[in-house]
Parts: structure tokens; sequence; C-alpha cells
């Protein structure tokens, strides 16, 4: 249900917002927390109020230290590789054998008990996912926001493991309430705030325009583009905009004995994938985050190693402009290999994973 916070509150949020520095950040979050009604409709709003000013707290006394000397955190470690994969779990030595099965390395004794994302590389038909291995979660409130912050901003899909169903379902069942929303069949959310134009809403999913209107102009929102993919509720956008509602895609790796990798659906464990290996992970990433893997061959030579990656429903012409201007400016046409067929294709024709295509220019 929605929170409904005061008025004074709601305008106490947009300076929380506002705050450039994590000391202004902490200050006004404190004043916006003294304002939250304490009741079950709040509950976790106030849990994810709290553990955002404890890991403030850690980023002022950290700020503090940088000043003192060079100190660089494995939290802000570049991306690489086509997407960032991290194992999230509550038991270090789990997360520790998947991370083994799927990099091939060992953990370091100087980095398991640091607390930071321990980072490694996952490979899959000549595709390199960069991979990291989270702390395990519950340890502290203060830990768990860090990696809620993290996966928020920086993480494109999620393995999360246990030893049996229950055990995972019930994590999974806590970091929804956590305000993290891991699988498929979430509905998401996007605002864009615009200068001007007032509120234009896409792919309404059967809300109230009027009862969304209210909802954004109580948050001082009254011009944005806002999309919707799915179902969402009320509840669902107040959430987003007090950003404590993440929707990102994943899976879930059993590990009762065999590691088994396994489908996740609106946060519970919908359907076994197989022995969790390279090849069953690799595909369940890309399926997952809407990508596909595209070979070309040039004229008259052998198929290219390494694959394209493209979004699904993407057309010949989108690989033309991502492998040359040049192809992409003098386009004629393209040959697709496709299940033992040869189709010849013009600009629009639509690419499915493991297609072999020749572009002529």
């Amino acid at each position: 249900m929605v929170t409904n916070l005061p008025e004074a509150a709601k305008a106490q949020w947009k300076r929380v917002v506002a705050a450039r520095t994590p000391e202004e950040k902490l200050e006004e979050l404190r004043k916006f927390y003294s304002m939250i009604p304490k009741h079950k409709g709040t509950k976790n709003l106030v849990k994810q109020v709290r553990r955002q000013m404890a890991r403030l707290r850690e980023e002022v006394d950290e700020r503090r230290r940088r000043k003192a000397g060079v100190y660089r955190s494995r939290w802000s470690e570049e991306k690489h590789g086509v997407a960032r994969v991290a194992i999230l779990s509550e038991d270090q030595f789990l997360g520790e054998n998947i991370f083994r099965k799927l990099s091939g390395r060992d953990v370091e004794d100087s980095l398991r008990w640091s607390y930071e994302p321990i980072y490694g590389v996952f490979s899959y038909d000549s595709i390199q996912f960069q991979l990291t291995l989270l702390p395990p979660y519950n340890i502290s409130d203060s830990l768990d926001h860090r990696i809620y912050t993290y996966i928020k901003s920086s993480v494109d899909y999620i393995l999360v493991s246990g030893y049996n169903v229950d055990d995972v379902n019930r994590f999974l069942s806590q970091l929804s309430e956590d305000g993290l929303y891991i699988g498929c069949g979430y509905g998401e959310i996007y605002i864009e705030k615009t200068p001007t134009g007032g509120v234009r809403i896409v792919n309404n999913p059967g809300l109230r325009y009027d009862e969304v209107i209210n909802l954004l102009r109580s948050y001082r929102i009254y011009n944005a583009i806002v999309k919707f993919d799915g179902e969402v509720s009320l509840s669902d956008i107040e959430d987003y905009i007090l950003g404590i509602r993440t929707v990102k895609p994943g899976s879930a790796i059993l590990c009762e004995g065999e590691c088994i990798i396994y489908r996740i659906c609106r946060g519970r464990i919908c359907g076994e994938l197989g022995p969790l290996d390279n090849i069953s992970a690799g595909k369940e990433v890309l399926d997952g985050l809407g990508l596909i893997r595209v070979y070309t061959r040039p004229h008259g030579g052998d198929i290219l190693d390494k694959p394209v990656i493209l979004k699904k429903n993407s057309r010949v012409i989108d690989l033309a402009r991502e492998i040359h201007s040049r192809l992409y400016k003098n386009f004629r046409y393209a040959v697709i290999e496709r299940g033992g067929k040869r189709i010849r294709a013009s600009k629009n024709f639509r690419l499915e994973d493991g297609d072999i295509v020749t572009i002529y220019a």
C-alpha cells in the first residue's frame, strides 16, 4: 500500500534528492527520517532510510580517510566485458564455490573478509562477462545498503545462491522487502523529468490517470515523461520515487550437492535450467538481458569466432552500424545463414540468436 507520507515529509524528500554532498544528504535524510510516521505501512521505508543513513555515515568517514592518504575502494571498480554479473549470497563459502566454478580462480585469503567486491571473469562462446562476488548479505545494515546501492547502480544481472528452494525463496522474499526485486515478471518504471510539458504517461498499465498525477505532484513532480513496462501499482511508483525499488534480471543457484541453476519469476524459483556451468549461466544471462549473439562471415571467408552482441529484435542495419560506418552507409543487402538455409535479406530484416551474417555494401 502507498505509505501516505505527510506533505512536509514529501517536501523534505525533495531536499534529500537535491543534496549534493554525502554530508548534506545525511543531514537532510535525518530530518526526513524524523518526519516519517512509524507504522506498518512505512516499515520498509524506515528500514531503507536507516540503512542509507548508516551507509552515508560510512561514506563521510571514508572521505575523511581519503584526505589523509591514497585509497581506492573496490566498490568503484570499472565495468568490463559484455555485462557485470554479481553473485549474491548469505554464505561466503557458497558464494566462493560458485565464483570458482564460473571464473576458474580461487578467492585470495587477503580478500575473503575484506567485505568488498571480488572480481573475476567468466567466458561463454568467446564472450566475456565481468563476474563479481559480493560480500555476504545480512552481515550488517550498513553493508546491506552498500550492496543494494552497488547492485542498483552498476550490476546488470544477479545470481542468487542458496542450498535449497525454501532457502532461496526466503532470501528472495527478504530482498524484495528491502526493495530489490529479482527475476522476470516485474513491471518496470521510468520517470524522466522535463522542463515543461506536464506529465505524459506511456503504456499505462491500467492505473487511474488522476491518481498517478496526484502522486507525482505530491512529490513536486509536475513535468515528466513516465513510462511503464508491465504491471505496476501506485505503491511501486512511490517506492521508485523514493529510491527504494530496484528491478534486476537474475537466476537462482541451488547447491544442495551439485549446483543447479534455476529461473526466477516474480521473486520465486520457477523452473530448473540444468547443472551450473559457463554455458547454462551464459545463455541465461544473455536471455535475461535481452541480448543475442550474431556471427559475421566476410565475403568468401570463414565465420569469425567472436560474435557481435545485439539487443533482441535488432535488424540487419543495426548490425552493419555496429561493425563499421561504411557498411551502414553503403548497405545493399545481406545473406543470413539460419537453420541450414541461406536468406537474402534487406536492412530491416530481424536477426535471431546464432544467425551468421554476410553484409554486402
